[in-house]
C-alpha cells in the first residue's frame, strides 16, 4: 500500500519513494516485533536465522538492482517496471488465496530453505520498495506450514531485515544527504501509530 500510494502521489522520483517507503517499513516492523515479544511469541531460531541472514543479502541485492536500474532507464520506466512487477506478485497473492486448498503444501523446518526465502523475499521486496507482508506469508504457508499467526510473525522478522539491510546500505554509502530527512518524523510517528493499529 505506501508505496503504491507515494508513487499516487508523484511527488518524488523512485529513489525517494523507494527510501519513505523503506523507513516506513521499517518502523512499523519494528512496533510489531517488539508487540510480539512482549506477548510472549516463541520464534524457531533456526528458521528465525536463516530467514534473517537470507534477508539482510536479499535486501542488498534488491538495493544494487534498484540502483543498476535506476542508471539505465528513466525514473519513469523503473516505476513501470516496479509497478508491473507488483500486479504480477498480487496477482500470484489473490490465486494461491483463492485455490491454496488445492495446491500441495510442505512442512520444511530448514534453515538453509529459510535462507533462501529471506534472499528471495528480501531481493523482491527491496526491488519493488514494498514491505512485502502478503508475498512472504503466502510462501511461508506455502512452504512451511506454519499457522496465520506464525507467518505473520516470520515474515515482519523478514521484512525486518531486509529494510535493514537497504537503510544501512543507504547510509554507509552516504547517501542519505540526498533525501529530504525534515519529512522522516512524521513518517516514523505515523508509521509507529499504523503499526499499533
Amino acid at each position: 500500500m505506501i508505496k503504491p500510494l507515494f508513487d499516487l502521489l508523484g511527488a518524488d522520483t523512485a529513489t525517494v519513494i523507494g527510501f519513505y517507503s523503506s523507513v516506513a517499513v521499517f518502523t512499523m516492523c519494528l512496533v510489531s516485533i517488539y508487540k510480539q515479544l512482549k506477548q510472549g511469541f516463541n520464534f524457531k531460531f533456526n528458521i528465525l536465522i536463516g530467514g534473517s541472514v537470507g534477508s539482510l543479502i536479499g535486501g542488498y541485492l534488491g538495493e544494487l538492482l534498484v540502483g543498476l536500474a535506476i542508471q539505465s532507464l528513466s525514473d519513469n520506466m523503473v516505476q513501470r517496471i516496479q509497478a508491473s512487477l507488483l500486479f504480477v506478485t498480487l496477482a500470484i497473492i489473490l490465486l494461491y488465496a483463492f485455490y491454496k486448498s488445492r495446491i500441495k503444501h510442505y512442512t520444511i523446518d530448514n534453515w538453509l530453505v529459510a535462507t533462501v526465502i529471506g534472499l528471495v523475499l528480501g531481493t523482491i521486496s527491496v526491488f519493488l520498495g514494498i514491505g512485502g507482508g502478503p508475498l512472504n506469508v503466502s510462501l511461508l504457508l506455502w512452504l512451511m506450514s506454519f499457522t496465520m499467526k506464525e507467518a505473520a510473525v516470520y515474515s515482519i522478522a523478514t521484512i525486518f531485515f531486509s529494510q535493514l539491510s537497504k537503510l544501512g546500505s543507504l547510509y554507509l554509502s552516504g547517501e542519505l544527504s540526498n533525501f529530504n530527512l525534515t519529512i522522516l518524523p512524521y513518517i516514523i510517528v505515523a508509521s509507529i501509530m499504523g503499526g499499533y493499529l
